[in-house]
């Protein structure tokens, strides 16, 4: 059912543990359960990989968006020791998606890209001091 959720799905396991023994000792009963399971571990895994997606996204959009503001705003001497890039939340995105490795692969593609580059950067820029 297309309108079925994540959550309706359990609580329909749950219900279903509460019947007789009978009902979910049965061979039918078995198979439903079994695919119930099925079901419920695809939209663990949906959900987990839209989040994963999500928080991939919004911490590259970050990170490119600091980027533009240091090239829009260019420092010819910077007195400061930090690195212009703030990498650690991308690179932790890209390690968390990294179970979604095939449906996400563009998009830790561009990540792994944008941090390597920015990487070399903050290197750069440390490499005055």
């Amino acid at each position: 059912d297309i309108a079925c959720s994540g959550d309706s799905l359990r609580h329909a396991v749950r219900k279903f543990e509460k019947a007789s023994h009978a009902v979910k000792s049965s061979q039918v009963g078995q198979k439903l359960l079994k695919r119930a399971q099925g079901l419920e571990a695809l939209w663990r895994w949906q959900t987990d990989c839209a989040k994963a997606r999500e928080t991939l996204t919004k911490e590259l959009g970050a990170v490119l968006r600091r980027e533009a503001e240091v090239v829009a705003n260019p420092k010819t001497e910077t007195l400061d020791e930090n690195p212009p890039h703030q990498l650690e939340a991308l690179l932790r995105a890209i390690t968390m998606s990294e179970p979604f490795g095939d449906e996400l692969a563009f998009e830790r593609a561009e990540g792994a890209e944008v941090a390597n580059r920015l990487g070399l950067e903050n290197e750069r820029h440390l490499a005055r001091w």
